[in-house]
């Protein structure tokens, strides 16, 4: 099974997620696309950083955390550049939490990664 999303800036707010079942069944891509039509200039508005994207990593631990920035300081060093800019990639452990936790609403305090506009 593997999975992906994204979240783009286009006059208004863009996201896309799809992931597909694996080896369950005939093989099957489900996506998730939908428009936010909030104006790229009201993202954030009122909150702190306006105009950007808040981008939330959750990790076990401090040392955890400071090994995967440090990992992803050395691949930005090798000046990695992605279509319109330069690419920062982090891993961020897929932890395992209970299925009543991972159902929470959102903000949900047990989210891996949490984008927010």
């Amino acid at each position: 099974m593997a999975g992906g999303g994204e979240v783009i800036a286009n006059g208004s707010i863009h996201y896309n997620i799809v992931h597909d079942n694996g080896s369950k069944g005939p093989y099957r891509t489900y996506s998730l696309q939908g428009v936010d039509p909030t104006p790229v200039a009201d993202v954030r508005k009122g909150k702190d950083h306006p105009g950007d994207f808040q981008v939330t990593l959750r990790f076990n631990s401090v040392s955890d955390a400071q090994t995967a920035l440090a990992a992803a300081l050395r691949y930005l060093k090798k000046g990695v550049k992605g279509a319109g800019g330069v690419e920062v990639v982090i891993f961020v452990p897929a932890n395992k939490v209970t299925r009543a936790e991972a159902g929470r609403p959102y903000p949900n305090p047990h989210a891996q990664v949490v984008v927010d506009w």
